[in-house]
């Protein structure tokens, strides 16, 4: 900071320090005046709009005078006063800057706007270490790449779709289109226009009598002016002409439809010929049928089975209806050996002993007879045993040893067979005496067609324990779900591994005790504090706290000045500058003098290098859309300060034409200042370009000169927007 800047800052102090004084006699009076309250409230917006809009200005040293005027505002009269006369336009911010002593043109002003460029950002790979990452730029930019995308099939299944690739692409087509137009279509009349509903539009019809041709358009057949016959021939008598020409592609209609026939297109010589004759059809050769095969055919009776074997036919499981015992071969013959139902009746009675009838009545009837015997009617009656008894199973001889030796049916059997089996399933048992149907893959198939251990390990890709912690083999793990150190390589031993952040005042999360299974760790610290580990109580924001396997250290990466010079603490500049003990001499600086800024001469080097960069003065001397008219005065510019004139130039927004050349004039106090006037040949928009040169007679300019700009000549009057441009330095 210089002095400048100290002064600067010690009148900005004092500013705002009158500022606070007159809010507080505001406050004040507004407590002593009630009655005046709504007019005091305005009042201390006015000063506090006023105060907000007050900037100190460089080198300004004033009073509380100074900034409320010589009238106060809380003396009981009424502030509100008749509405005064309208100010003056304000000056813009570029005339403020000029009025400050700075020059240039607008341009240079919006320039001197725009602050010093700041220090170069990190990089993205500085920012990505500064978020706690390690790792080297390659390691950075391998963590850019995201992981490889699913295929498409494979989001539609992630999105809770299932089945087949194949599926997937046939859920990928849309619903059918729309029914695409009807092609055209020829119809065939007989000596009458087409119907009016026979067709669609754009189809065609031929008149087959007259040869005219149609054409249906907007719903309507239509004579379309042709005809496929010609006019009679002028001759008479009975002659006869040459053949035609056209021996193919000829147009046959169906006489039912209308519609183009099988056999159009075909050439003439491809149809048969009245009077040709045919041969008869054989197993090898089509033909027309015989005579002998009509007659054959005609011997078929209606409905008789055709393509059948004899076996199929002599099968009665093929045949329904019933059949005449005389069909059947030798049926009858067998028949008469078997015994009727009279025979078999009467020899159920002939079991009866001949004592039983003597008794017999003589009435003729039998229910007459004493002691009659009992004609059996059913088989029980006669020792067969009926289809239902009450008999238990020991009534029955050796029933109970023959059942003893049946397998009893069990429900698994039931269970078992009631399943439907269908390929690649397997019955597995799913509760006590019920069983079901597995998936059986490929891959379990694999596994049970396996003649041993090492075959299938190498169906699953399964590792042998003998190469647990070998070479070339696999490491195990501890009893933590963790690699033993004993297998991991040095290289992952010695790598860091970031943890996260570190609280060093609660010492949150909790550090723990160095160990090698902790080798290469480390914290941010996010919260400066005195946690001692390892001997270690001195934490800053930003510090690591790294694990060495036995113990940890701190990486020293705090930003925060802890001391300065040995002093600690609020420092002063007195104390900093009694603690450093320089003096301006000490540092080759024994030649600088405390002259103010505004006092200070200006070098030759320094007025060399002012002289080095040249100033420009831009002065619009028309609008951008109006012809331009000769005459004097176009533009004023009343000179800031003394100025050295070294170029001139001239320039439009649109060219002149054609006519005379246009010539522009610079005047100081109303005399020119140049002895070649400025001039803008036709079509061109620049003086730069012109034949003649502009040559500057007078070049010293004062502060306060009148400077004008004058258009003594012009020609078709088509050039638009004007300016001239003065260049120099301030002298």
């Amino acid at each position: 900071m210089t002095s400048y800047d100290t002064r600067a800052s010690a009148t900005a102090l004092a500013a705002i320090d009158i500022a606070r004084g007159v809010l507080t006699d505001a406050n004040r009076s507004l407590t002593a005046a009630t009655a005046q309250n709504d007019r005091a409230q305005s009042a201390e917006a006015r000063i506090s709009a006023t105060l907000a809009s007050f900037k100190v200005p460089h080198r300004w040293v004033g009073t509380r005078l100074d900034i409320l005027g010589p009238e106060g505002f809380v003396d009981g009269a009424d502030l509100v006063g008749p509405p005064g006369s309208p100010g003056s336009n304000g000056d813009s911010a570029y005339q403020i800057w000029l009025a400050a002593g700075n020059t240039g043109s607008i341009s240079d002003f919006l320039q001197a706007l725009r602050g010093n460029r700041g220090d170069p950002g990190p990089s993205v790979y500085e920012f990505w270490l500064a978020q706690g990452n390690v790792g080297t730029e390659a390691e950075f930019l391998a963590s850019l790449v995201g992981p490889t995308g699913a295929s498409a099939y494979q989001a539609w299944l992630d999105e809770g779709n299932t089945g087949s690739a194949a599926e997937f692409i046939e859920a990928l087509r849309g619903p059918p289109g729309l029914d695409g137009r009807n092609g055209t279509r020829w119809y065939a009349t007989f000596n009458a226009a087409p119907s009016a509903g026979l067709g669609y539009n754009d189809d065609f019809a031929i008149d087959l009598v007259t040869g005219n041709v149609y054409e249906k358009a907007s719903g309507t057949w239509q004579d379309s002016g042709y005809s496929l016959i010609g006019p009679p021939g002028a001759g008479s008598g009975d002659f006869s002409g040459p053949a035609g020409a056209v021996t193919d592609n000829i147009i046959l209609f169906a006489s039912g439809t209308g519609k183009l026939g099988k056999d159009s297109g075909k050439k003439l010589s491809d149809l048969a010929t009245a009077g040709h004759g045919h041969s008869d059809a054989t197993t090898g050769v089509s033909g027309f049928m015989s005579a002998t095969d009509k007659t054959k055919l005609n011997g078929i009776a209606s409905g008789a089975t055709a393509n059948s074997s004899d076996s199929t036919l002599l099968n009665r499981a093929n045949h329904t209806g019933t059949q005449a015992i005389s069909t059947i071969d030798g049926l009858s013959t067998a028949l008469a050996d078997k015994a009727d139902a009279d025979d078999v009746a009467m020899a159920l009675v002939s079991k009866v002993d001949a004592v039983d009838l003597a008794t017999v009545a003589t009435s003729n009837s039998y229910v007459d007879l004493d002691d009659k015997p009992n004609i059996p009617s059913v088989p029980a009656d006669i020792g067969a045993a009926p289809v239902s008894h009450g008999h238990i199973i020991s009534d029955v001889s050796g029933l109970q040893t023959a059942l003893d030796g049946k397998q009893p049916l069990a429900s698994l059997l039931t269970n078992i067979a009631a399943l439907t089996m269908i390929a690649d399933r397997l019955i597995y048992g799913t509760g006590a005496g019920t069983v079901g149907l597995a998936t059986l893959t490929s891959h379990a198939r694999s596994l049970l067609a396996a003649a041993d251990g090492a075959v299938s390990r190498s169906v699953i890709g399964a590792e042998a324990a003998a190469n647990k912690g070998a070479n070339n083999g696999y490491a195990g793990l501890d009893s933590g779900g963790k690699v033993p150190v004993a297998q991991l390589p040095a290289a992952v031993l010695g790598a860091m591994s970031y943890q996260g952040t570190w609280n060093a005042n609660t010492n949150s999360p909790t550090i723990p005790a160095a160990s090698s299974g902790n080798k290469g760790y480390f914290y941010k610290v996010s919260t400066a504090g005195t946690t001692s580990v390892s001997g270690i109580s001195d934490w800053g924001v930003g510090d690591w706290i790294v694990s060495n396997g036995t113990s940890w250290d701190k990486i020293d990466n705090t930003d925060a000045v802890t001391s300065v010079a040995g002093l600690v603490g609020a420092i002063t500049g007195s104390s900093l500058k009694t603690a450093i003990g320089l003096l301006k001499g000490d540092v080759g600086l024994g030649s600088v003098d405390n002259t103010a800024d505004a006092d200070k001469p200006v070098s030759t080097a320094q007025a060399a290098a002012i002289k080095a960069k040249p100033e420009t003065i831009v002065l619009a001397c028309s609008d951008l859309t109006s012809a331009i008219s000769a005459g004097t005065n176009k533009a004023y510019l009343r000179m800031p300060y003394a100025f050295t004139l070294t170029a001139v130039k001239a320039s439009f927004l649109t060219a002149q034409a054609s006519g005379n050349i246009f010539t522009v004039d610079v005047n100081k106090n109303g005399t020119t200042v140049l002895s070649t006037k400025l001039t803008i040949d036709n079509t061109e928009k620049t003086s730069a370009t012109a034949a003649t040169a502009a040559v500057i007679s007078v070049s010293s300019f004062s502060a306060d000169d009148e400077v004008t700009i004058d258009v003594d000549q012009i020609g078709n009057g088509s050039a638009r927007g004007l300016e001239v441009t003065l260049v120099g330095y301030q002298t």
